[in-house]
């Protein structure tokens, strides 16, 4: 389920962390604890190989923790987060899948404009939690179009979440079905711009 929080600007990481946290059975051996994983601005593939993985790896296999939760926070600082390179944000796309068929819970921390490819590995986890003031869309323009094969990975990952309605949208209408007002996901541009290609229309938190 995704949900929208408002202000969440205001607060800490460990508080995020325990927001989302799902609850545990009395049973089990410890709770379900979380790792929080700030995302640097744009992602490269340094970023994702000696930054964001070894955060996430070194929790998994700390034995005196049972990390099952990552938040990601694409706003470091607050600040608007845009990646023009596919390729490394695919690979955090597909790292974060891999959490997520591993038994993790995934959260996307927007709370600040993201644009361009950045939105690839937000969309692919489970949750999006926006601030008030959080954009995010934008994938492409005329001047900054995307491939064939780089809509196909979008519509995948978007379907893959339970978006497809919205993913697959191809004439350009709001669909939106199943999802709150003004958390729609599309992966085609303005009706002016539809003959340049695929793209995500932006929205903003409420």
């Amino acid at each position: 389920m995704r949900r929208l929080l408002p202000s969440l600007i205001r607060f800490a990481p460990a508080v995020l962390l325990a927001l989302v946290a799902a609850p545990t059975r009395a049973q089990d051996a410890a709770p379900a604890d979380g790792v929080f994983v700030p995302v640097p601005n744009p992602i490269t593939d340094g970023v994702v190989k000696s930054q964001i993985k070894p955060i996430v790896e070194s929790a998994k296999n700390d034995p005196r923790r049972n990390v099952k939760k990552a938040v990601f926070d694409f706003n470091l600082d607050g600040k608007d987060a845009a990646t023009g390179d596919f390729g490394p944000c695919y690979e955090l796309a597909k790292y974060i899948q891999f959490l997520r068929t591993n038994g993790w819970y995934t959260i996307a921390f927007v709370h600040g404009k993201t644009t361009r490819h950045t939105v690839l590995p937000v969309i692919a986890c489970d949750e999006l939690a926006m601030s008030s003031s959080a954009q995010i869309g934008e994938v492409w323009s005329k001047d900054m179009p995307v491939t064939k094969d780089e809509q196909g990975i979008y519509e995948r990952v978007a379907a893959d979440q339970g978006r497809a309605g919205d993913a697959d949208d191809r004439q350009g209408r709001q669909t939106g079905a199943g999802h709150e007002p003004g958390r729609r996901y599309r992966l085609r541009g303005p009706p002016e711009d539809r003959e340049q290609g695929p793209g995500v229309c932006g929205h903003q938190g409420g």
